[in-house]
Formats: structure tokens, sequence, C-alpha cells
């Protein structure tokens, strides 16, 4: 709501899956408000994953089932493959990206370059470890330093 980009980043298997269909729900019982507001998600292992939870259905529960059965499909979402688009995006946005401590990779790589900006956001989405990057920003009140 603020006009800026939210990362969260998340462990690729479980969690990320979970947390894009809680997304997709949301979005759409508040699609006055977000539908505006894409929602992206970063990684390869999370993507397979997306299409094996497709595959088997018969293990869904009811809901997700019948929202599979009725041609909606939950696990339709954007995925990106050239991190530098959205990083350099003006857009707000939602983007789910991996590793969920922020030590490495596409999700540490954002939040380096949108820290910075008030209008930007960071949601953790799980645990995170003691000297990692994420638990010194969750226990942080002030600014932090990111090393390289």
């Amino acid at each position: 709501m603020r006009g800026g980009k939210c990362l969260m980043p998340v462990f690729a298997l479980g969690k990320a899956q979970e947390l894009l269909l809680i997304l997709n729900e949301h979005w759409r019982t508040h699609a006055d408000q977000l539908s505006h507001i894409p929602i992206y998600y970063q990684g390869n292992l999370a993507n397979r994953a997306l299409s094996i939870f497709n595959t088997h259905r018969n293990l869904m529960g009811d809901k997700l089932r019948m929202e599979l059965e009725s041609g909606q499909n939950p696990f339709k979402f954007q995925p990106i493959d050239k991190l530098d688009a959205i990083a350099e995006s003006t857009l707000p946005l939602v983007i789910i990206a991996s590793p969920g401590m922020l030590q490495n990779g596409p999700s540490r790589e954002l939040f380096v370059k949108w820290a910075p900006y008030p209008e930007n956001g960071v949601i953790f989405t799980g645990y995170s470890v003691e000297g990692s990057l994420a638990k010194k920003v969750i226990d942080s009140d002030k600014n932090i330093v990111v090393g390289d």
C-alpha cells in the first residue's frame, strides 16, 4: 500500500508453496485493493516443487482439489528468470525468493537493493538462525550494515 516492493525470503520447499497459496487467496478476497500488485516467486527448486504439487492433486485437501477441478489453478504464479528486471522495477510488487535467511542468492540481492527505501518492506516467513542476516534484521531496531 506504500507503493513499494515486499520481499518475502523463504525456504524453497514447503513454505514457498504454502505462502503462494495463502497470498493467492488473500489477493482474491481483496481484489479491489490488491489486483494491480503482482506476486512473483524466484527459484527453480520452488518452481519444480509447484509442478509436483500440481501433479499429485489426490494428496491435497478438499478445498484445493475443488479449486483445481473448477478450472482455477492456485499454483499459477509468475516465475522470475531475470532477477534484474524485478530488482529495477518501480512498480509495487510482492516477491517470494530464497533463501530464507538472506545469507546469499536472490533474496539477499533484492534485500540489499531495496532495503534503503522506506516504501519497501520485508516479511520474514520462518525461523532465522542466530548469526544470519535475517536474524540480524529481525533483532535490529536501527540501521544495519550489510557487508559483501
